[in-house]
């Protein structure tokens, strides 16, 4: 990992992540990342405003599975937990003269 300069990534200290609102919804049938590893980072995160364990999913059903009942509780949650929490018109917070926004 020429990137880092040693043959490993380096460690994310997750319990630094304290501000930034973070949803986890997680596959209790995934085999590529197990629900105690998802438990695991809930618990170091400081700013987990939504934890689910849904049955019967795996990372692959997040993208393309037949049930996707479940985007209704993400939709709920990024309305609860967006910048107007009374569902107005969110208005671009950038300056004026900044139309990247």
């Amino acid at each position: 990992m020429a990137i880092y300069g040693t043959e490993t990534p380096p460690d994310i200290a997750l319990n630094n992540i304290k501000t930034v609102p973070i949803a986890m919804f997680v596959g209790a049938k995934d085999d590529l990342s197990d629900p105690k590893d998802a438990q695991w980072a809930k618990d170091q995160i400081k700013s987990v405003v939504h934890y689910e364990e849904i049955e019967n999913m795996d990372q692959g059903s997040f993208m393309m599975g037949k049930d996707m009942t479940y985007f209704d509780n993400v939709i709920d949650v990024i309305k609860k937990n967006s910048v107007s929490s009374k569902n107005e018109a969110m208005t671009c917070p950038c300056p004026k003269e900044d139309k990247e926004c």
